[in-house]
Parts: C-alpha cells; structure tokens; sequence
C-alpha cells in the first residue's frame, strides 16, 4: 500500500524512507510533483508569467503606472504555493523572495514578513492534509494527500485591473490559434455590491397582482420579468406586452379549448396554428382510435398504445367486439359427440373453437400492443438489455413471437408490477391454459378413435 505524498523540505522520494521523511539528497534533484496536484500548479505558473508580463508593461511600458499595493501579498501567497506544491519551500526561499521583489520594484526586506508569514501557514495546512491522509490510509488502506489553496486569483485580477484589453496587450488573439492560459478571470471593474446597488437603482417595481396577471396570460415567468425589470425600462416592457396582447384571441375562442396551466398567449398561438377543418376527412385509423377511446372509456395515449401496429378495419373490429351484447358470439359448426369404449365423450372435430378462445385462426393469436409491451419489460428483465426493432422482427419472421408473449405474460403475472397490463397478461395467460387443454383433449380424442369402436371408420394414415 503506498499514500501519494510530498512535504515542502522533499522533492525526490525512495522506497527505503518511511513516509514523509524523505530528505532532500542534492538541489538539483528533480521535483516529484503528485499526481492530484499538477494541474493546480499548471494553473499557479500560468499566473506567476500572466503576473511578470503584466508588471513589466506597467512598469517599463510607454506610460509607466503605479502598482497596486494589493498585488505583493496576493502574488507571494501564489508563490509559496507552488514551491509548497513543488517540494521547494524551505530551500529555495532565497530565490523565490528576490524574484517577488524585482518583480514588483521593491525590497527584499518588504517582502520577507509576508513571506514569512504565507510560509507559516502553508505548513499548517500542509501538516493538516498529512494527518488526515494517514488517518485515511489507516482506516481505508490507501490515500492520498489533499491540499489547501493559499491563492486567490481573483484578488490578483482585481490589482492589475485585469480587463479584456489588458489582456490583448499581454496575450494578443493570432488568427487560427488558441489565446494562452493567463491563469486569472477576468475584472469587470466593480464589486458585486457595488454592482448589486446600481442594479436596484435602475430597477422599476411591480405590484403582486401584475406579476399574476402577466404570468397567466401572457405566460411570463416571474424571473423573467424580474430579468427585465432589471435590464429595460417600464415602457420597453410595456411594448413587449402590447405585442404579446395583439396575438391573443377573442375569449369566444379561448373557451374550453385552454389547457390545464396554460396562458392565454400560448393557447393563441396554438390554437391559430392548427389546420382549419375546410373538409370532411376521410375515415383514418386516428378517427378509429377516437371510436376506440368512447368505447372503452380510456385515454388517449391509452388507445394509442393498445392500438399500435393496427388499422382503422382492425381497431374499428375491437370497437364493434366492445360494443356488441355479451353472449351472441358465433362458435364454430363441430361433429356430434359420440361414445368410445371407455364411455366418455369425445368431439371428433379436434379444430373447433368456443367462444372464449380468444384467437379466430388456428394455431396464431392476436398480439396487440399491450403483448408487445409486456414482451419489452420481460425482455429488458430477462435480458438486461432493451429489446430492439430487429429483435422483435426477427421474433416474428421465426414464428416465435406468440411462445416468447406467453413466457412473458407468465412471468408479469408473477413478477410484473404495471396494474393496467396485469390484466391483459392473466388474460393471456387464461387463454394459454384453456389452448393447451384443447390440445391434449384433442390428442386423446385422437387415440381414442383410433383405438375405439370408430377406429375401422377413419382413413389409415
């Protein structure tokens, strides 16, 4: 087990040193830098140059300016950071403290105390995320070692009045290049109360009950006018309602067309975009599906889903099975019972259907869009995976679609957690038992004449 670690006196680590006791064997030894912790000091470097290049302009430019007192201690604390990144506090404080200072045109002796003291506090923080790694490494066997921010960019950004053409000045834009990573945001030039202030003194106000008028009928939302209230005067927002009042029809059209929460201006705009019925339509599968709707008293997006795959003929054919009286459907014609040896009664026709089959054709059912769905959620738990377009073609061109609907209803029956389609897979599950009793009625028929009174009366195959 091994803990990513490195204190300020380190920069090379051995596998021989306990943790965190590696010292430091030559100077020019290179630096380990942790892994978590490179792309902080990237960004720490890129300050240091932005900060250096920009001093310099300001210091030895064609109209010298004053720095701002402000800038050495936000920039010392951006050094010692990243010496305490890199392993080098503590060793080469000398150079660092020279480089501040030539830097900024003053003396070393200014700027040892702030040194000083960001070194102090560099340590404690450091000694900190040491104690908490190992603590880490103790309880969980492995860590690595945090680090605590000591610079603030936007301080930095704030003394050297950081604005976009200060930057132009320091990273010019070439044509098809990337502008280089100044490492700092950019300075608006005020603060966010200052800010904040000369906001509110622009800002008009607005009584409760015009925010509720606005928002139901012209669909504002109340941080949007906020927004304008904010950033346009009262009359431009009053344009923006008179044209939003020009677009909203008569109330002798709005009545009982309106949607639930919907605004007068968006159900304007709605309602004038919808084809007007110049035409008596031809009879389509959406006006079976509204038939579909009256009669089974469901939703709409109810009928779309039970309904898809089908045509109008097909859903108008449920519609017409819904409404017709229960106990009038035909059965089909069968051969008169007769009585083999073991007197019981058998039907000689094995193809006949009763009333309650829910299928018309022999050997395929009806698969509608409830099967279907039940077949993805089977799928999806059986598989783990979604269930495809191809799959289910497939499914159909190999005649196993009706066997994997019957292994799917049997499992939603048992494991399924939908109430509206429970009932559709008990169904299915139901005419699945009855089909299979059939069957095997039918197989005994079948022995039965062949071994019974009537077998010299049947055709040898």
């Amino acid at each position: 087990m091994s803990i990513h670690t490195t204190s300020h006196t380190n920069t090379q680590l051995t596998d021989s040193a306990p943790f965190d006791s590696h010292r430091l064997s030559n100077i020019t030894a290179e630096p380990v830098i942790p892994a978590q912790h490179k792309n902080r000091l990237t960004l720490l470097r890129c300050i240091v140059r932005t900060v250096c290049r920009r001093v310099h302009l300001d210091r030895f430019g064609l109209r010298p300016i004053q720095i701002d007192p402000r800038l050495m201690p936000a920039f010392t604390a951006v050094v010692v950071e990243m010496a305490d990144i890199s392993g080098e506090l503590g060793v080469t404080d000398d150079i660092k403290v020279k480089m501040i200072a030539e830097t900024i045109g003053i003396s070393t002796a200014d700027v040892w105390p702030v040194w000083t003291e960001w070194k102090a506090k560099a340590e404690s923080n450091a000694a900190k995320c040491s104690d908490a790694a190992h603590r880490a490494l103790d309880r969980l066997g492995a860590s690595s070692k945090g680090h605590t921010k000591l610079a603030d960019a936007r301080t930095i950004s704030e003394a050297l009045a950081w604005w976009p053409s200060r930057r132009e000045e320091v990273y010019p834009r070439r044509k098809g290049e990337r502008r280089a990573n100044s490492g700092l945001p950019l300075w608006l030039g005020e603060g966010r109360e200052e800010r904040q202030r000369t906001a509110e003194s622009k800002r008009w106000t607005y009584s409760r009950e015009e925010l509720r008028m606005w928002v139901g009928r012209y669909g504002y939302k109340a941080g949007t006018v906020k927004r304008y209230a904010w950033t346009m005067s009262r009359e431009e927002f009053d344009r923006l309602v008179a044209k939003k009042e020009a677009k909203i029809l008569p109330a002798e059209r709005l009545s009982g067309r309106k949607r639930p929460g919907e605004s007068d201006y968006t159900a304007s705009i709605r309602i004038s975009a919808e084809a007007p019925k110049t035409r008596k339509r031809a009879f389509c599968v959406t006006a079976a599906r509204r038939e579909y709707c009256k009669a089974f008293g469901c939703k709409r997006t109810t009928a779309l889903r039970r309904t898809d795959g089908l045509n109008a003929g097909q859903v108008m054919s449920l519609v017409e099975q819904k409404l017709s009286p229960h106990g009038q459907d035909e059965t089909d014609k069968t051969v008169p019972n007769e009585t083999d040896n073991s007197r019981e009664n058998h039907r000689l026709d094995h193809n006949s259907r009763g009333k309650n089959v829910p299928c018309a054709s022999s050997g395929d059912r009806t698969v509608g869009a409830d099967e279907i769905e039940i077949v993805h959620q089977w799928y999806q738990a059986t598989k783990g995976r979604p269930l495809r377009r191809e799959n289910l073609k497939k499914m159909r061109q190999r005649g196993k679609l009706e066997r994997n609907v019957s292994d799917a209803c049997a499992w939603f029956e048992a494991d399924g957690d939908d109430d509206d389609l429970k009932p559709i897979a008990e169904a299915w599950n139901d005419g699945s038992r009855e089909r299979g009793n059939e069957r095997r009625q039918a197989e005994r028929h079948r022995k039965a004449i062949r071994s019974g009174p009537l077998a010299e009366l049947t055709v040898p195959a």
